[in-house]
């Protein structure tokens, strides 16, 4: 998604535009400004209460069930971000999204420790590739170089797919669930639709949910706000806005 509609849609953002717009027409719009204010301080609780972001995002995070073990020849895992800071231990410098992704697909490997592990996704301005951060991130726990391939020319899912399954699709010959996809359970829905729009169908690995319990099982201090929660709201937001993008694209 291009960079200003991702500053301009993101909560924090919309939650401060309405707050300040509540405070500036206070006396030239007392209606109107009262309506922003009770609307952003609305939108304030529900992103920061785990509960209810939770609800908001479980359509998306138990869309596939988790990897069970199946027989896989290739593990296919998305990119995510990291860190080019030298003061960070080598295996720190992946940010949580991409460690959780390399872990599963690892645990993974280790269930099949003849597949071929595929490393996709770039980053711009970044000092070391993403796919040699990750690949070294695997190597240290153990799965051979020769094993692992590198795909660091597509910037996003939609030129990861592009890129590697057709790729992935000579290597299996066309074999269903021969490959294990693994990106972060709130991604999977998206990575999926881009991969089937390039003729491969996947088996979905999903991991790094942001859910961590069933609904019933929040307690009451669940309810409090807390930045936690905020930052799940996000993700699940910033997913939605995309798979929007998405069916328009797929439609054209």
């Amino acid at each position: 998604m291009w960079f200003p509609f991702k500053v301009f849609l993101s909560p924090v953002f919309i939650l401060v535009f309405l707050i300040s717009m509540g405070t500036i027409l206070a006396k030239r719009r007392p209606t109107l400004a009262k309506f922003a204010t009770i609307t952003g301080l609305s939108l304030l609780w529900i992103a920061t209460t785990k509960p209810i972001v939770d609800l908001i995002a479980a359509p998306l995070e138990f869309a596939y069930p988790k990897y069970a073990s199946q027989p896989v020849e290739h593990i296919w895992v998305l990119g995510c971000n990291h860190s080019d800071s030298q003061f960070l231990p080598d295996y720190n410098r992946l940010e949580p999204c991409s460690q959780a992704r390399m872990l599963e697909a690892v645990r993974i490997w280790q269930q099949n420790p003849t597949a071929t592990l595929h490393l996709s996704g770039e980053l711009r301005h970044r000092q070391f590739e993403h796919s040699a951060v990750a690949s070294a991130f695997a190597q240290h726990l153990g799965v051979p170089a020769a094993q692992i391939q590198r795909y660091p020319q597509a910037l996003n899912t939609r030129q990861e797919a592009a890129l590697v399954a057709p790729k992935l699709l000579s290597l299996s010959n066309n074999t269903p669930n021969n490959v294990a996809l693994v990106t972060s359970a709130m991604h999977m829905t998206r990575a999926m639709r881009w991969a089937k729009a390039n003729g491969l169908t996947p088996l979905a690995a999903p991991t790094d949910f942001t859910i961590r319990r069933d609904f019933a099982e929040h307690q009451l201090e669940g309810w409090v706000p807390n930045q936690q929660a905020l930052i799940g709201f996000s993700y699940a937001q910033y997913e939605y806005f995309g798979l929007v993008a998405q069916w328009f694209s797929l439609r054209h």
